[in-house]
C-alpha cells in the first residue's frame, strides 16, 4: 500500500466517523449510556471486534490509541472514562481494554451498569501473531517474570499472583522457543477469566471465541447482538474471515504449556457449550 492510499483509507475513516457522530449528536429518543469493555489477551480478534461494533450508530468507541480515553494503552483515570460514558449520545460506550484486563471486575465494580465482552482465541495462532508481530518479546517478558521478583511490575504482571509466578519459573528456561512463551503469556492472561470468577457474571460478561466468530460469523454476532440488546446487520461483519486460523507446528511448543493451554481451553469450551 503506497503513500497515497494510506491517506485516501484515513480520509475515509475520519469522513465515516465525522457521518456517524453527526447523526449521534441529532439522534432524538431517549437512551442511557453504558460502558462496554473488550477484554482478553492481545492479538485475539478484538481489533475486528471493536470494527463491527464501530459500524453501529448506536456505539461510541474507544481504541486503545484514542487519546481521550487511554494513555500509553492504558485506561485513564476511571473519572475521566465516567466522563465520556455519560457524555455519549448513544447507549453503548466501547472501550478496548486489553492491557487493562486484570481490572475487568473493578471495571464493572465501577460501572454498575456496565458489559464485557472476554474474547479469547486458539493459543497457537495468538503465539504466532504475536512472534510474527513483536519478534522476541514474548520470550523476554516470560524471562523477566521467572527471573525478577515482585517488585519489578508491569502491566501484564499486576495482580499476578505468586502462584502464577512460581509456575513462570516452573516452565521457564533459557532455550524456550518463541511460540512456547506466548502460549505462556497467552494462559497467564486468559487465566484471568477464572481468577477473576468472570464465568459467575454471565448476565454481564459475554465470553467470545475468536475461532467461531470468523467460520460462524451469523450466530456470533446475533450472540453479541442479543447480549448488547443491539442489531449488528450483516454487511458490518461481511469483511470477516477465517484466513487468520494457522496450525502451527506442535513441536514448536513446549508439550507442559501445551497441556496447560489445552485445559483452559476445554475450560473456555464448556462455558460456551449451551452455545453449540
Amino acid at each position: 500500500m503506497n503513500l497515497f492510499q494510506k491517506i485516501g483509507q484515513k480520509i475515509s475513516r475520519d469522513v465515516r466517523r465525522a457521518i456517524k457522530h453527526s447523526k449521534q449528536h441529532w439522534a432524538t429518543g431517549p437512551h442511557r449510556p453504558r460502558a462496554l469493555f473488550i477484554c482478553g489477551s492481545q492479538r485475539s480478534g478484538t481489533n475486528m471486534l471493536q470494527g463491527v461494533l464501530n459500524s453501529s450508530a448506536r456505539t461510541r468507541v474507544y481504541n486503545e490509541d484514542h487519546p481521550k480515553a487511554f494513555k500509553k494503552y492504558r485506561l485513564k483515570e476511571l473519572g475521566e472514562i465516567s466522563n465520556l460514558v455519560n457524555r455519549a449520545p448513544c447507549p453503548w460506550v466501547v472501550f478496548k481494554c486489553i492491557m487493562d484486563s486484570q481490572h475487568t471486575r473493578q471495571l464493572l465494580n465501577q460501572f454498575p451498569e456496565s458489559k464485557c465482552i472476554w474474547i479469547f482465541r486458539d493459543y497457537r495462532d495468538v503465539a504466532e501473531s504475536a512472534e510474527r508481530k513483536w519478534m522476541d518479546a514474548q520470550r523476554h517478558i516470560i524471562r523477566n517474570i521467572a527471573e525478577r521478583d515482585h517488585t519489578w511490575d508491569r502491566w501484564y504482571t499486576e495482580t499476578l499472583s505468586d502462584e502464577r509466578r512460581e509456575l513462570v519459573r516452573r516452565l521457564y528456561y533459557p532455550e524456550m522457543t518463541e511460540l512456547t512463551a506466548g502460549a505462556i503469556k497467552w494462559y497467564l492472561r486468559n487465566q484471568l477469566f477464572f481468577d477473576l470468577k468472570l464465568q459467575d457474571c454471565a448476565d454481564r460478561v459475554l465470553l467470545v471465541n475468536y475461532n467461531r466468530l470468523v467460520t460462524n460469523p451469523n450466530q456470533e454476532f446475533d450472540r453479541v447482538g442479543r447480549f448488547l440488546k443491539l442489531s449488528i446487520p450483516q454487511s458490518a461483519y461481511g469483511h470477516v474471515h477465517d484466513r487468520s486460523l494457522q496450525k502451527p507446528l506442535a513441536s514448536k511448543l513446549d508439550p507442559r504449556v501445551t497441556d496447560l493451554c489445552d485445559q483452559l481451553m476445554r475450560d473456555f469450551m464448556r462455558i460456551l457449550e449451551p452455545s453449540n
